[in-house]
């Protein structure tokens, strides 16, 4: 038996509704036993969009790691501490235990390259799931429960940028952020190679610079200006780790990693040293 109700867009999606209900719409459902059937979208006669039996979301979709980082299982998702990643899986609505857990695939995307890595995994609710980070960059983890939701997108008549609106709408994604070990900066954070406000600034803020110019509006990334020791202590403080969920962190794009962030520290504290003597 089926229940529906017809959308149009006059009547619930114009720019007016949209306004009124931010976007919502609201459909009255009849007080029955919904427990065998299932809710869709459809279009013209066609499903479009189908509730499906499954559901894996996470209060972490996007989390932080350096690479190499020991312990390797602990992320940074809003702010310190550091702690594990937990996924939620539900049947219907309700947990899957640990006792019957749920066999999936799951693929490893970089969406830069291209490159997808697919593997088997078993899952449940409240599970601690550990992802790898000895790869640094900003990998797609998508949980795929069905084939649809395999990545590249097959047989949907998308191209280019609506193949990763469509695969983002219906798939269940983390996006894991390890930021690299740089190790081209050890001969400098070991002592063996002098740290000059040059080096700062070509292994990291020139890319700002560069990047976000309005960075070097607010605060002009030169040597004078970051050789001033009320700006020296300002940046110290803004860059701690304790500040890392608020808007105030620098920078706000989260990417400096912990090798650059030392780089830095290192400089600041040499050339305190170097004034006071």
């Amino acid at each position: 038996m089926q229940v529906g109700r017809t959308i149009t867009y006059l009547g619930d999606y114009s720019m007016n509704q949209f306004i009124v209900s931010g976007g919502m719409i609201d459909l009255q459902v009849s007080a029955m036993d919904y427990s065998k059937g299932y809710f869709y979208l459809a279009i013209s006669g066609s499903e479009a969009l189908t509730e499906t039996s499954y559901f894996i979301t996470t209060d972490q979709q996007g989390i932080y790691a350096e690479q190499g980082q020991v312990p390797g299982n602990l992320y940074m998702s809003d702010g310190l501490p550091t702690g594990p990643f937990m996924l939620r899986v539900f049947y219907r609505g309700a947990p899957v235990s640990r006792m019957q857990p749920l066999d999936i695939s799951l693929q490893k995307i970089n969406l830069v390259s291209g490159e997808i890595d697919n593997a088997n995994a078993v899952v449940y609710d409240s599970m601690f799931f550990i992802f790898p980070v000895n790869e640094a960059g900003c990998l797609t983890y998508s949980f795929v429960v069905d084939p649809s939701q395999t990545f590249p997108l097959q047989g949907n008549g998308f191209t280019g940028l609506d193949v990763i609106t469509y695969f983002a709408m219906q798939s269940y994604l983390v996006v894991l952020r390890v930021l690299s070990d740089e190790p081209q900066l050890m001969p400098y954070l070991s002592g063996e190679f002098p740290i000059t406000w040059d080096v700062v600034f070509k292994q990291v803020l020139q890319l700002y610079k560069t990047i976000y110019p309005v960075m070097d509006k607010v605060l002009p990334i030169n040597e004078q200006n970051w050789s001033d020791p009320f700006i020296q202590a300002k940046i110290l403080q803004l860059m701690g780790e304790e500040n890392w969920q608020t808007p105030n962190y620098m920078p706000v794009t989260r990417d400096t990693s912990r090798p650059q962030r030392q780089l830095i520290q290192m400089w600041i504290n040499q050339s305190n040293k170097t004034k006071k003597a």
